[in-house]
């Protein structure tokens, strides 16, 4: 049975900076709903309500002080549903006994306590790492020939613990080992490859540090080689498809970062297409979130990632920046990797090695919007500002 989170996908849209397709009659409502409760109104975004459904709600919805409005996104109609935090504990009191809301009002309860939820701990096998009050900065540990930036750099086994320990000196928390490129263009290599360049870095970094290691890998037999010689984690950025990552990361009780991609890692959409990005993301996250969650991996043990650059294009990739925070609605820690892309050369005619300026802007504006980890080559850098920008946020932040 599909869950309500999955067919309604509810989502909490940032209400201070709307999507360009909510309408100014919406945008009305919500300022006017706002001044009447005299506290904060939310905007939650829901899907597949048929017109009993939206009949149905619509009426409760005005006994808990709150509105159903419509508007259209090109030719698609689109539910919202306007409440308060106070109105949506009526809400889900008063759905109790009306037939089939039963499941949607808990579904947008969730929701919103996922949004405004703002650390978490994620066990691995060398402790927990700590999630909120401080950005956690993940170092890119590439052991490959042709990654777009730092390929050939690091393909001894030498090479790559003396880099590893100086982004570990530089402020680390994470490194991430990959053996595959994914840059635009790349090949496939084999299993036995792949494994030739990870699992020596693995081991001997296993036993020369403390920090958490992760693997970035699509194959869950590489995952699970990985995991027994040290790592700690896996970075898939394929979104599951493998069929038997998540079941492999779970036997290890181990974390697990899922991606979202459009394509495959090596069959990447050079002009990718979305009737509405962040919907089609969400939807994506939440159906691969649920099966790892069926494979028998813990919720605590997920993090999500929205794959900026992977099937989207440069404007497509700054505008999951603009609504990364509607991710929040999934209640999951947030990974953003924007590294020295090409979408923050594209507009500008920068190569890779002139993206750093760039790459940090981009990764204030996700630190800003909920993201808990920041993925990057340049590790001192992305410490120093991450410092400052968990310093800047509000209290509730501090105090997580």
């Amino acid at each position: 049975m599909v869950s309500p989170f999955v067919r309604h996908n509810p989502r909490v849209l940032y209400t201070t900076c709307w999507p360009e397709s909510i309408s100014t009659r919406t945008k009305v409502r919500h300022s006017e709903l706002t001044s009447s409760v005299g506290g904060r109104v939310y905007a939650l975004r829901l899907e597949a309500l048929n017109r009993s459904g939206c009949r149905g709600l619509k009426e409760v919805l005005l006994k808990a002080g709150g509105r159903l409005v419509h508007h259209r996104n090109g030719t698609k109609p689109q539910t919202m549903l306007l409440i308060s935090r106070q109105g949506m504990e009526t809400l889900a009191t008063l759905s109790k006994t009306t037939t089939g809301l039963e499941g949607i009002s808990e579904a947008m309860k969730k929701t919103l306590w996922n949004y405004e939820r703002v650390s978490f701990t994620v066990p691995h096998s060398k402790g927990l790492l700590k999630l909120g009050r401080k950005t956690c900065v993940m170092g890119i540990l590439n052991v490959t020939p042709d990654s777009f930036y730092d390929g050939g750099r690091f393909q001894t086994l030498k090479r790559a613990l003396n880099h590893a320990h100086n982004m570990i000196k530089e402020g680390a928390d994470i490194i991430d080992i990959g053996g595959v490129s994914t840059r635009p263009g790349s090949k496939a290599i084999p299993l036995e490859e792949e494994l030739r360049r990870v699992i020596p870095v693995v081991k001997e970094l296993s036993r020369q540090t403390n920090r958490p290691i992760s693997v970035d890998t699509y194959r869950a037999s590489v995952a699970k080689k990985a995991l027994a010689s040290g790592a700690q984690m896996i970075n898939d950025i394929s979104g599951l498809d493998d069929p038997d990552m998540a079941k492999a990361v779970a036997s290890y009780g181990a974390p697990l970062v899922i991606m979202h991609i459009k394509g495959s890692p090596h069959r990447i959409q050079k002009r990718p297409v979305y009737k509405d990005l962040l919907r089609e993301i969400m939807s994506f996250l939440r159906k691969k979130v649920e099966k790892a969650l069926d494979a028998g991996l813990k919720e605590s043990s997920i993090i999500i990632d929205p794959g900026i650059g992977f099937g989207k294009g440069p404007e497509q990739s700054l505008e999951v920046l603009q609504g990364l925070e509607q991710l929040r609605s999934l209640g999951l820690p947030i990974m953003v990797g924007t590294s020295r892309k090409s979408f923050i050369g594209s507009g500008l005619g920068l190569s890779p090695e002139e993206r750093l300026p760039g790459t940090l802007a981009t990764l204030a504006m996700a630190i800003l919007k909920g993201a808990k980890i920041v993925r990057v080559h340049d590790v001192r850098e992305a410490v120093q500002l991450a410092a400052i920008c968990d310093a800047t946020k509000g209290e509730q932040w501090r105090s997580s």
